[in-house]
């Protein structure tokens, strides 16, 4: 079973990290939103890189400039995890 974590800031991600460690959660798998916000996304790749964390996917979305294709791929993600047997914990 997979277990994802969907994370926007850098905060998020670093309390999502601890988790894993914590719960001992085998093939976590990090959804990563990029925002745009230049301080924010920066802060979230350093921080991604210095966790040395692997299994992560990049999701961008422009707060500033919404488009709607990046609404259905915020749609695909949500049904792709709600249908998919695979997934055991979303937090």
């Amino acid at each position: 079973m997979k277990q994802v974590c969907f994370v926007e800031s850098p905060l998020q991600l670093l309390n999502a990290f601890e988790a894993e460690k914590c719960f001992d959660a085998e093939a976590l798998f990090y959804f990563v939103r990029l925002s745009g916000d230049t301080s924010n996304d920066k802060q979230l790749l350093k921080l991604l890189e210095i966790l040395t964390i692997k299994n992560y996917e990049l999701l961008t979305l422009n707060v500033a400039n919404k488009t709607i294709s990046d609404y259905f791929k915020l749609l695909y993600y949500k049904y792709f995890f709600k249908v998919s047997a695979d997934v055991e914990l979303v937090f």
